[in-house]
């Protein structure tokens, strides 16, 4: 997971059941994308109200 403008960006990993934890400061959407599979268009987007 990588943000498009670069606040957070998690480990890279293959491990089954790794996590990722990221403490959002301020309300507002954050897009994201996974960087291995970005030609697959897999993004997203975290909502904070």
């Amino acid at each position: 997971m990588v943000h498009e403008r670069g606040d957070f960006e998690s480990d890279l990993t293959a491990e089954e059941g790794s996590t990722f934890e990221h403490t959002f400061e301020s309300a507002g959407t954050y897009l994201y994308y996974c960087a291995p599979h970005l030609g697959f268009g897999m993004r997203g987007a975290v909502v904070v109200e």
